[in-house]
């Protein structure tokens, strides 16, 4: 695994052009230069071994495929057995690493897995069930690539789509064909040095342009109280739709309220340690979690409701003209990710 080895020799920012230079002689063929502590593949799987050794109650890692370089897809389903139907609960689905090189995204989103599997996470589970990608692009992680699969939810035919398209699809199809509503898809980056503050939303989904900014004003208050610098609730750099993206195709196809925030560790009025980015991300946890519990989120709970109700109409009767096919087992490309069936 990635361990510190030294400080480069000398660095220094060009004025005027927003380049770093580096000058640096090393002993080995290969090195990798980080500004963040790397969040790698590697790791991810040693930390999720130890969380399937512990055997939780209500803590499932799911396997959803593999990669073409044969690295898994894999979800941490996290959910309280002792309170209630799982099926009527508030459903979050979070997701690090659309932009594979952003490591910060997945040092928040380990920061809500350690919030919600301690005590002080009790309130945000009992209620909730968490579906959590740590990793969406496992390739482009170990490549550096910064946007395999950012716009690939939508072109179900073309040669050029990547396999985990269709594998992320059929999961969250499934999740949702077995009757259990996902209700927020929030998607993680990060920025660096002075293009934001610690947390801020990037872009706002006009088809639910109200509730989101209602969301980022809860959340932006409760990381306020918690010490940390956020961004105006109504401020995006960018509105419009990100269908072809996982957390939008979610949107667009199960009535799910698309997120999307930005992170940044290396802000130059106030760096935050790994514990401050940890924290950060179970003050995340707590917040989305409220928010499923008041009345907006009660609100757009019985939206999803509809929109579901809806779908599984079209849904039935959609499958109800091929009755030779059994489903799901036969669905196409097209009906996965243009319809979401």
């Amino acid at each position: 695994y990635w361990q510190a080895w030294r400080e480069v020799d000398t660095a220094e920012a060009v004025p005027g052009i927003n380049v770093f230079r580096i000058t640096q002689r090393f002993a080995r063929p290969t090195a990798t230069v980080a500004m963040r502590v790397p969040y790698t593949y590697t790791y991810l799987q040693a930390f999720l071994a130890k969380l399937q050794a512990a055997k939780l109650p209500g803590v499932t890692v799911d396997e959803i495929g593999d990669t073409p370089e044969k690295r898994k897809l894999q979800c941490i389903r996290v959910e309280d057995p002792t309170n209630g139907d799982p099926d009527t609960r508030f459903t979050v689905l979070t997701i690090a690493r659309e932009h594979a090189t952003e490591h910060t995204s997945s040092w928040v989103l380990q920061g809500m897995l350690t919030h919600l599997l301690s005590p002080a996470g009790a309130t945000s589970r009992a209620k909730t069930v968490w579906l959590v990608v740590p990793i969406e692009d496992p390739d482009g992680s170990a490549r550096s690539i910064f946007d395999r699969l950012t716009a690939a939810f939508r072109r179900p035919n073309d040669p050029a789509t990547p396999p985990e398209v269709f594998a992320y699809a059929r999961y969250l199809t499934d999740f949702v064909n077995a009757g259990r509503p996902l209700h927020v898809a929030l998607t993680l980056h990060n920025v660096e040095a002075n293009e934001g503050p610690h947390c801020f939303c990037p872009f706002i989904d006009v088809t639910n342009k109200a509730t989101v900014i209602g969301v980022n004003r809860r959340v932006g208050e409760t990381l306020k109280d918690a010490g940390y610098l956020c961004g105006a609730p109504d401020q995006a750099w960018d509105t419009g739709y990100a269908q072809t993206r996982l957390f939008g195709w979610a949107g667009r196809v199960f009535g799910t309220l698309p997120l999307a925030y930005e992170t940044n560790d290396r802000l130059p009025a106030r760096r935050l340690t790994q514990a401050d980015v940890h924290t950060l991300g179970g003050v995340l946890a707590a917040s989305l979690a409220a928010w499923g519990e008041s009345d907006a989120g009660h609100e757009y709970r019985k939206a999803v409701a509809t929109a579901l109700t809806t779908r599984n109409t079209r849904r039935t009767a959609y499958f109800a003209k091929y009755p030779a096919r059994p489903q799901p087992l036969q669905r196409t490309k097209g009906e996965l990710l243009l319809l979401g069936y």
